[in-house]
């Protein structure tokens, strides 16, 4: 009979991002927390994080709000993977969990790493996210110079003064 410690159990942790906190959940161990989504307790949980066994961590992509704990977790050398959160949801109607709470979340997004056990692929480095923003930023300006231009062709002459800046090319 092996016994294992707590420290050698091989930890998947399930991590459900929101603009002002994370929901942590560690797996098998079902040990949930929640911690404001800021700098300083992020390398709270990275310095607790270190002390286990960790596997994989596992993020839904979400943009801007969990950068800085994916960043954090990269710069700790943890296995850490983003993964596109339809992925994760159809794995919770599939498993037939259709509460929605950040709780739930997390604990749904632990299980997932745990079971399909996603592929831990390298984090982008500052300079390829900053292209990466730049193009969708300009994609949005376009998209927004198309509205107005559409705008222009429907609405009464007297309000194209309020939509030709935006339409500038």
């Amino acid at each position: 009979m092996t016994i294992h410690t707590e420290s050698q159990i091989e930890i998947n942790v399930g991590v459900d991002v929101g603009k002002s906190k994370l929901d942590i959940v560690l797996h098998p161990l079902d040990l949930h927390f929640q911690i404001p989504n800021d700098e300083e307790n992020i390398l709270k949980v990275i310095h607790v994080l270190k002390k286990r066994n960790i596997k994989r961590i596992v993020v839904e992509a979400t943009g801007h709000y969990g950068y800085a704990f994916v960043f954090a977790c990269d710069q700790a050398n943890f296995p850490i993977v983003v993964v596109n959160p339809i992925s994760v949801r159809r794995y919770a109607q599939v498993i037939g969990i259709l509460a929605k709470t950040d709780k739930v979340d997390a604990n749904l997004i632990a299980h997932y790493a745990a079971t399909i056990q996603p592929k831990i692929k390298p984090i982008e480095d500052k300079k390829s996210r900053l292209i990466k923003d730049l193009l969708v930023r300009r994609t949005q300006l376009l998209e927004m110079q198309t509205m107005g231009k559409n705008r222009l062709q429907i609405l009464p002459k007297a309000l194209h003064g309020s939509i030709l800046p935006a339409c500038a090319n």
